[in-house]
């Protein structure tokens, strides 16, 4: 909580944040834009698809149950442009896609889930149904015949995981890479050892000090386009938000 106010109050007060910015005709087409300071001209732009169990809710960034989603969208709009697409956007417009703590096969998930605590009936009825699992499971689609023209088109893919994750295992994101690579893709995993599902995108920002999956990411921007001043990139040496023993306290009570 005290890691909590002092980020709500940054999102509520700064004026680099712009709030519930309206994308889309339905009622949850709303984004947050975040604009770097004492910048001008233009920028790398990164989107962000935060996780929530599929029920809470350029670069492109997905993580947990929004790695999933990130990763279904990008591969079903690379299927299409195999095809006769008419939407907006292309997969050609993203320069890389990273998945953080993501899942990929939900044929192997479901029995994991329940165990877990997200219970086999309320999952498939997020899911669609049992049927729908394998269209929904990213890993299992990049392995059909039929898409092998499509994968070529995706944007370079890079996967982070904590290989102590509970929640959704390190070898959804071991087991896709696979997949990935077999089919030609450009396709890289960074593995954190001892490091939880919520560990890379929550307690260790908290936490303060490097940040060395945001380091990566950065990296990856910068080596894309030379151009962009190393300053403007440049990752700080996060400050400390939460004492060390509420997050361990934190950790002993989470579900994830």
């Amino acid at each position: 909580m005290p890691g909590f106010i002092q980020v709500l109050y940054y999102y509520f007060f700064s004026s680099q944040v712009h709030r519930s910015v309206v994308y889309g005709e339905q009622p949850r087409n709303r984004l947050d834009l975040y604009i770097p300071a004492g910048t001008t001209g233009l920028k790398p732009v990164v989107a962000f698809v935060t996780g929530g169990a599929w029920i809470i809710g350029i670069y492109l960034v997905g993580q947990s149950a929004g790695a999933h989603i990130a990763a279904c969208t990008l591969v079903n709009q690379a299927i299409s442009e195999c095809g006769e697409d008419t939407s907006t956007w292309s997969v050609v417009q993203l320069k890389a896609y990273f998945g953080i703590s993501g899942g990929y096969n939900l044929l192997n998930l479901v029995d994991h889930f329940h165990r877990r605590g997200l219970y086999r009936s309320v999952f498939l009825s997020i899911m669609e149904g049992e049927e729908s699992l394998k269209k929904f499971s990213p890993e299992v689609v990049v392995k059909e015949v039929a898409v092998r023209s499509a994968v070529s088109l995706l944007p370079r893919i890079i996967l982070f995981h904590g290989t102590a994750d509970c929640s959704m295992p390190s070898a959804e994101s071991e087991a896709f890479l696979d997949a990935l690579q077999q089919r030609g893709a450009r396709a890289d995993l960074f593995l954190y050892e001892g490091k939880t599902h919520t560990d890379l995108f929550l307690q260790d920002p908290l936490r303060g000090g490097r940040d060395k999956m945001l380091e990566e990411i950065v990296a990856v921007i910068q080596n894309d386009d030379p151009g962009l001043s190393a300053q403007h990139l440049a990752v700080p040496v996060a400050r400390r938000l939460v004492p060390e023993f509420m997050l361990r306290l934190a950790g002993r009570v989470s579900p994830f």
